[in-house]
């Protein structure tokens, strides 16, 4: 195929990651285009996060579908300072065709806070996958409501454990997640991986770190990770939480908050099961009435729709746990929000 074109179509949609963009599109088809020097505009539904990875010395920007929004690989997308733009639908142009979208903009200050319309305030902390991601969170002063281990460069590892080390808050460590499409990250035997981290967290001193439970699904297992943790490093045990994100956690959440310090709710997983919009929120009023009554601190973690923000914090939430790209744009729908004129689902 001929590579040089002369013409270049816009695209449209809704930007995820603000940004200009200017490339060649290829879907997510590879291979892709020999020559070094093309800027590429691919599509990430269907492409898992090593794929991307490789391929980010040649990117200029990303989309992505309704459909694909919610895998892991366009959450890991949302902290690559690439410009994101969600389409209806990959669009329907010759493999190799010269396309654009966005307009260059500067970054937005990431808030750690906002008060809604009617005075209700709402916090925020980061959601990061690696290094740069935890590096722009921290220089802004946010909180690390999140960091992802499976998806950090061996080589960054040091450098994340310093920039921990050195933070001025509480980070919240989540364990290997071994579910679903993180399973090619987190390469090798689980138990062994999981035994590996946990001594090298029962190293870090207790009050610079929190430990978030994936997929948990009883009580058991977060007993198991703090017995753990104590006989590692001789009973300092960090604060320990569990990330609600199965029915199972929701069916025992009795259960779980009792070995629970602290609890995240895990929004896109509960998107992924495809529950109603009231269904959604029927599921997540229990899980903030109860760690209210208990006093265990609640976040949710992930990225609302807009159609659910005012539901959420009308049920309760009063937490963000976000990537920092969704951060500014989260904070300007919340702070035009007023409860008194929204409906309950």
């Amino acid at each position: 195929m001929n590579l040089t074109t002369t013409t270049t179509t816009r695209l449209e949609g809704v930007p995820l990651v603000p940004g200009a963009a200017c490339g060649l599109y290829c879907g997510s088809r590879v291979p892709l285009p020999e020559a070094p020097d093309c800027r590429l505009i691919l599509c990430l539904d269907g492409m898992e996060i090593p794929t991307l990875r490789a391929l980010l010395p040649r990117l200029s920007g990303l989309l992505v579908t309704k459909k694909g929004l919610l895998t892991h690989t366009a959450i890991y997308a949302r902290e690559l300072s690439l410009p994101l733009l969600l389409v209806d639908s990959p669009p329907n142009f010759p493999w190799g065709s010269m396309v654009s979208f966005g307009n260059p903009c500067d970054p937005s200050p990431l808030p750690r806070q906002v008060y809604t319309a009617d005075g209700i305030l709402i916090h925020f902390s980061a959601s990061v996958w690696g290094l740069s991601g935890l590096r722009r969170a921290l220089q802004a002063g946010l909180p690390i409501g999140l960091l992802r281990t499976e998806g950090l460069f061996p080589g960054e590892r040091a450098a994340c454990r310093a920039a921990v080390l050195q933070a001025s808050e509480r980070t919240t460590v989540r364990l290997y997640d071994f579910e679903g499409d993180k399973a090619v990250l987190a390469r090798g035997d689980p138990e062994l991986l999981r035994e590996l981290q946990l001594r090298t967290l029962s190293a870090f001193p207790c009050p610079l770190l929190a430990v978030l439970v994936p997929n948990v699904r009883s009580g058991r297992e977060l007993h198991w990770i703090r017995e753990q943790l104590s006989c590692l490093s001789g009973g300092r045990v960090p604060l320990l939480g569990a990330m609600l994100e199965t029915r199972e956690a929701l069916l025992n959440l009795s259960e779980l908050l009792a070995q629970s310090d602290f609890v995240s709710i895990g929004l896109n997983a509960l998107l992924r099961m495809g529950l109603s919009d009231g269904a959604l929120i029927a599921a997540v009023k229990p899980v903030l009435s109860e760690t209210l009554r208990r006093g265990i601190p609640v976040n949710l973690c992930g990225e609302p729709p807009l159609r659910l923000l005012g539901p959420l914090v009308y049920a309760g939430i009063r937490s963000f746990c976000c990537a920092p790209s969704a951060l500014p744009q989260l904070a300007q729908s919340l702070s035009a929000l007023s409860l008194w004129r929204l409906q309950p689902i």
